[in-house]
């Protein structure tokens, strides 16, 4: 009888010379919309982390990308395994793969997001000890006429901020992360203050609400945190939904919240739609693992 078992996956950094056969893998993913091509060339050049590739007989099937977000704090992504190769386990090889380099790399923590009706991810999790840590979901504002009136907060608030983030509901909610362009990180006292000096930390003035916003790579604002009482931030976040990038019928101001967010309510009420796409945000702590 003819051996049915699946060949060999060979995992090794991807190289330029890659990228044709990746391309052609991907091409129908997500109706041809996939992100993979735009940013290869970022990706081969990141030196924060591994760009790998899956070969059987040299020909790359699989890919998937670890990337630093800060000191012990990795980012799996990027993972995507051929159609015709689907079935035979080559996903869990690369994550698999991901983890121990993880470890080698002395990193505290690898984490990945993930939609919640991608199963397979959620069983992959549950088998190489991953910790679902929340399940938030995307929120949307349509932009307004009419210019924001929020200012950014100077450098000199970072105290104050921090001692608020302490307490912050929405934090514990979270386990001390944020979302950031389409990464989950801890919300600590550096990347508030590179915030605050970049100037994406906003408030009406005098009033106690405040938010990081930043500007998304295409179209629109991410609205990566916010704080306050539900008042104040109903108010803060209509009035952002203004800020000067949104100036076509197709921005939008994008949050992705866990669905108890205390401030969810309020920020309906300015005008953020329902919860669409829910995902899942993992975790690998190697820290408690005894790594």
């Amino acid at each position: 009888m003819p051996n049915s078992s699946p060949a060999p996956l060979r995992v090794r950094l991807a190289q330029a010379s890659d990228s044709d056969a990746i391309f052609t893998m991907v091409q129908n993913i997500w109706g041809g919309r996939d992100y993979v091509p735009r940013v290869w060339g970022r990706w081969l050049a990141d030196t924060s982390g591994p760009l790998l590739v899956g070969t059987i007989d040299e020909r790359p099937v699989a890919l998937a990308k670890i990337s630093a977000l800060g000191a012990g704090e990795d980012w799996f992504h990027g993972l995507r395994v051929d159609p015709a190769q689907r079935g035979h386990g080559y996903a869990r090889v690369m994550l698999a793969h991901c983890v121990a380099l993880a470890q080698q790399r002395g990193t505290r923590t690898l984490r990945y997001l993930t939609d919640e009706q991608n199963k397979p991810m959620h069983h992959l999790a549950d088998a190489l000890g991953f910790e679902l840590l929340y399940t938030p979901a995307w929120h949307t504002a349509a932009a307004r006429s009419g210019a924001s009136q929020a200012q950014a907060l100077p450098a000199s608030q970072l105290g104050r901020l921090l001692a608020e983030l302490e307490h912050s509901p929405l934090l514990a909610l979270t386990r001390g992360l944020y979302a950031y362009e389409w990464h989950n990180l801890e919300l600590n006292s550096a990347r508030l203050q590179a915030h605050l000096v970049h100037g994406d930390v906003r408030a009406l003035p005098g009033e106690p609400a405040w938010a990081i916003v930043t500007a998304r790579e295409r179209t629109g604002w991410e609205l990566a945190h916010i704080e306050g009482a539900p008042d104040a931030v109903e108010r803060l976040c209509y009035d952002l939904r203004g800020l000067p990038g949104a100036i076509s019928s197709q921005a939008t101001l994008l949050t992705l919240l866990p669905p108890a967010a205390p401030t969810l309510g309020a920020m309906q009420t300015a005008g953020f739609g329902p919860a669409e796409d829910p995902m899942r945000v993992y975790e690998l702590r190697f820290m408690e693992r005894g790594v």
